[in-house]
């Protein structure tokens, strides 16, 4: 059992803020060497663990207890004139207090085989309450964003470890090495409720309750009506309605409706994830290499359709498949490029609100999948003979090729790199790497 009392004066001001005991009860098993199964034929590893406990953080951004203050000097035209100045950098939060989690596990370690195949399986439930972020508030005091203590959340999980010695031999050996995780998480109580934007965005602030944190949503594109422009449907307006009709458009600082008439996709975050490794060893030569993977997730794909063409606008290649002539609504989904007589017809501003939707539509979003060759490697030590031949104390040569491709992602992402999601978009793929190390030692 382990008991801790940490203290933290950047929280509120009151001892229930500042002053926090932790703790945690743990219990381990060793089932194997119970009578009953000690010197089993197969059995050469069963341990059973449990804990269960208290942790606590206080978030790094969360420091303003007390108002935070800056120096500064009054910009004047003659400098005779100038003056010291403070300005509020953040205003007093004393309410704040820290995160907090209570967390179950338990976990079992196998071993079979004198330890050619060994395992460990670990389940855990974490209830985190008292969260902290930013919350949108109505703005009296001066800051129109605050951070506060804004909501709860329950993650399931579990996470899987696997080890085995496929061939081990004089000459040849052979192993593997599996880690596997799934996790599950809901919201249970949030303190304010994002608008349309920040759910259809896919930048980690699409958190509602009864969904997990990071949700995904889209507007729900309906196709291209006979002007090739995009239409959606509204839980509150008839399905007939375009985006751009008068009073119909898309409202993307919506808090009330949206959650009827939006889609979900799923979290922004993986919910799995897992790795691959295998090494052969034939005498002095090694081979290894190692497979990462991801699974559970969805991505927002870049904003990059307007209505208007000029020089300065890069398009994507699916323009190439746009909407050109009346019919081609019935075999593509791509908007088209609209004419000066069309926006004049419908208005700009209409247009616009339009394709800005359709940015955000269903149509947009990838699934975030992967499987990437991580790394490998070949490696050579040389040996004991070989060593005394070269009047050497020991050397080896390692060449290393670092993300040398990637071997299954979303045709969506055209290219982009699903690993390396960032606010916004997802960015290039991350750069292949070669390396060679040469070992002398005299």
């Amino acid at each position: 059992m382990v008991l801790n009392t940490e203290g933290s004066n950047s929280s509120g001001r009151g001892s229930r803020a500042l002053w926090l005991p932790t703790w945690n009860v743990g219990a381990k098993w060793n089932v194997d060497q119970e009578k009953f199964l000690k010197n089993h034929p197969w059995l050469s590893r069963l341990a059973l663990r449990a804990s269960y406990g208290l942790t606590a953080k206080m978030n790094e951004e969360a420091i303003n207890a007390s108002a935070v203050y800056q120096s500064g000097i009054v910009n004047r035209y003659h400098f005779n004139d100038r003056e010291n100045k403070l300005n509020i950098l953040h205003l007093e939060n004393r309410d704040l207090t820290w995160e907090k989690m209570y967390e179950l596990n338990v976990g079992m370690e196998l071993g079979l085989f004198n330890n050619r195949i060994s395992a460990t399986l670990d389940l855990y439930q974490r209830n985190t309450f008292d969260l902290i972020d930013l919350v949108r508030t109505s703005g009296v005091g001066g800051q129109y964003y605050k951070y506060a203590n804004f909501g709860d959340m329950r993650t399931r999980g579990a996470e899987l470890g696997l080890h085995t010695k496929n061939i081990v031999s004089k000459y040849f050996s052979w192993t593997t090495s599996l880690t596997l995780s799934a996790m599950h998480q809901e919201i249970t109580r949030l303190l304010n409720t994002p608008n349309a934007f920040d759910m259809v965005a896919g930048r980690g602030r699409g958190n509602i309750v009864g969904y997990p944190k990071g949700s995904l949503f889209s507007y729900n594109f309906q196709g291209l009506d006979g002007n090739g422009l995009p239409t959606f449907h509204f839980g509150r307006y008839p399905s007939s309605q375009n985006v751009y009709a008068k009073n119909a458009g898309a409202d993307f600082l919506d808090t009330q409706y949206a959650k009827t008439y939006l889609i979900y996709h799923g979290p922004i975050e993986p919910q799995v994830l897992g790795g691959l490794s295998n090494t052969f060893k034939l005498g002095a030569w090694e081979l290894s290499f190692f497979l990462t993977m991801q699974a559970g997730n969805k991505i927002r794909l870049n904003p990059t359709f307007d209505p208007e063409f000029a020089d300065l606008n890069v398009f994507s290649k699916e323009y190439y498949n746009r909407w050109l002539n009346p019919g081609d609504e019935l075999h593509t989904d791509v908007p088209a490029l609209p004419s000066q007589e069309l926006i004049e017809k419908v208005g700009k501003e209409n247009i616009e609100k339009a394709y800005n939707t359709y940015n955000f539509s269903q149509n947009r979003v990838a699934d975030g999948s992967f499987v990437r060759m991580k790394n490998i490697s070949l490696g050579y030590t040389c040996t004991p003979a070989m060593l005394k031949k070269l009047r050497l104390h020991a050397a080896s040569l390692r060449i290393n090729v670092t993300n040398p491709f990637l071997i299954y992602a979303d045709s969506k992402l055209k290219g982009q790199d699903p690993e390396y999601y960032r606010t916004g978009g997802v960015s290039l793929p991350t750069p292949r790497q070669f390396t060679a190390t040469l070992n002398l030692g005299f």
